[in-house]
């Protein structure tokens, strides 16, 4: 089957987190009925939220990906007045027990940073070319 794992911005789309993915599915459960829904059939409810999972994941993704990148920009400027702040209007469900938007953020931002670390200490060690 196809899914949504692909790459934004050089990292995959992660939906292995399990906690994430119950809390999604039992929420999803609340919303959905079996009989009124989907005609009693199991399997196309748990296509349904599997396909809503998938979409809430990407979703996610992007955001914190936009927010890394605005982190990024602003570490880049060496702004010291409050300019790594942001604010990020999400719904409950992105950020609920940290996980989603918080920890894919977070994951993003770390690797970046660590990533330019890497390159940049790299780099001035590497003598120029002659």
């Amino acid at each position: 089957t196809k899914n949504l794992s692909s790459i934004i911005d050089g990292m995959p789309i992660c939906m292995d987190d399990r906690r994430h993915k119950e809390d999604f599915k039992r929420l999803a459960m609340q919303r959905l009925s079996l009989s009124d829904d989907f005609g009693g059939c199991q399997e196309a409810l748990d296509a349904a939220i599997s396909r809503q999972y998938e979409v809430q994941c990407f979703r996610e993704e992007y955001m914190a990906q936009t927010a890394a990148n605005h982190q990024m920009m602003a570490a880049r400027n060496n702004k010291n007045d409050g300019g790594r702040w942001i604010v990020i209007l999400a719904g409950e469900g992105h950020v609920r027990g940290r996980n989603g938007l918080p920890f894919r953020a977070l994951r993003r931002f770390s690797s970046a940073t660590s990533s330019n670390t890497s390159t940049t200490t790299t780099s001035s060690s590497t003598p120029p070319p002659s």
